[in-house]
């Protein structure tokens, strides 16, 4: 796995999810601040590991998250968000997205996750 698109309104959170995704051999890492940067981004790039947050500022994360299967159908998609209640989190992984990283997070959490899916666990 080397490509990889960031989504998330937050410059920081995606300068921050870049560099880890650096740490683990990700080289071709994109970034967009909404959803309608993001799909043309998945089209254009087709990036093999997406990051997406759920509030963005054009779209709820949860369609997108719909959207971008559909684009990238093979494309391992996993939601980086404050809004953790359980029916979200449901909603998320009923719609195709392969975890949930809970903001605020540790460095050492998303390493971990982003390791195991790039290991195919």
């Amino acid at each position: 796995m080397h490509k990889a698109l960031i989504v998330d309104d937050d410059h920081m959170i995606r300068m921050y999810l870049r560099v880890m995704l650096a740490e683990l051999n990700f080289h071709d890492i994109h970034e967009a601040g909404n959803g309608e940067k993001a799909i043309k981004m998945a089209e254009q790039h087709q990036p093999e590991l997406v990051l997406l947050d759920i509030n963005l500022p054009d779209c709820d994360g949860i369609d997108l998250l719909e959207k971008l299967r559909t684009l990238i159908p093979d494309s391992k998609i996993m939601i980086v968000s404050s809004e953790a209640t359980v029916d979200r989190i449901k909603m998320a992984t009923d719609r195709g997205s392969i975890g949930f990283i809970v903001k605020p997070f540790s460095a050492a959490v998303v390493s971990q996750k982003i390791a195991s899916i790039v290991k195919g666990d």
